[in-house]
């Protein structure tokens, strides 16, 4: 079973990562921890080296940290494998992805976490953006009709919207003190629901990938 890092390791982690030693576009804790998720969900396989530049590669091209030495290169990396790994158990163990301190506050300055976590996501779904429209679009040739996967992925990414553009998405929306209303029961019982599906959905389709390819590779 994998564990998640201690509380020490997390904040020496974070540290890092908003350090002047990191460039400026590097995720926070809270954000590697979505965008990790939305790796862990790849329908097809990826390997460390493909995802991890771009936990601080940011919109300035490719950029790289700098260590003090090899002892805090290997914390840094250990510790973000580590939060992979934990976010592999965490989908199978049915638990939520969000951490229970990131809790839905009205005030977004009371729940930057949740809002760094949701923009992380949306980073690393972005990223594959291309990859799940090839999945959705050969799921749709061969799938029952009456399922829609893309617009089920769709459904997953504006719920996480709701949280990632808080609180000026409200402004966009036809009933915003309705969706308002509601945003504290999203968070706490649908935003998980729908990231484990998420997760599952690409899981599964990165599952039957491996196995063709190594059937491919027997053949």
């Amino acid at each position: 079973m994998s564990h998640l890092p201690s509380a020490q390791e997390l904040i020496a982690l974070d540290e890092f990562l908003q350090s002047d030693r990191c460039p400026p576009d590097t995720f926070n804790l809270a954000a590697l921890r979505g965008f990790i998720w939305a790796v862990l969900a790849s329908p097809v396989p990826l390997a460390p080296d493909e995802w991890m530049p771009l936990i601080w590669e940011g919109e300035e091209g490719e950029e790289n940290p700098r260590f003090h030495n090899e002892e805090e290169a290997g914390m840094v990396m250990g510790t973000i494998i580590a939060l992979y790994d934990h976010a592999a158990q965490l989908v199978e163990d049915n638990a939520s992805p969000i951490p229970a301190d990131y809790a839905f506050n009205a005030d977004p300055e009371l729940m930057v976490d949740l809002i760094d976590w949701c923009q992380g996501f949306l980073a690393g779904h972005d990223w594959l953006q291309q990859v799940w429209d090839q999945v959705c679009e050969a799921y749709a040739k061969v799938a029952d009709a009456e399922i829609n996967l893309s617009d089920e992925i769709n459904n997953v990414i504006n719920v996480v919207g709701l949280f990632a553009g808080y609180p000026e998405v409200l402004d966009h929306l036809e009933d915003p003190q309705a969706v308002a209303a509601d945003l504290p029961m999203v968070a706490k019982d649908v935003l998980p629901q729908a990231l484990l599906a998420y997760a599952r959905t690409g899981l599964e389709f990165c599952d039957e990938q491996m196995e063709m390819e190594a059937a491919e590779n027997e053949g």
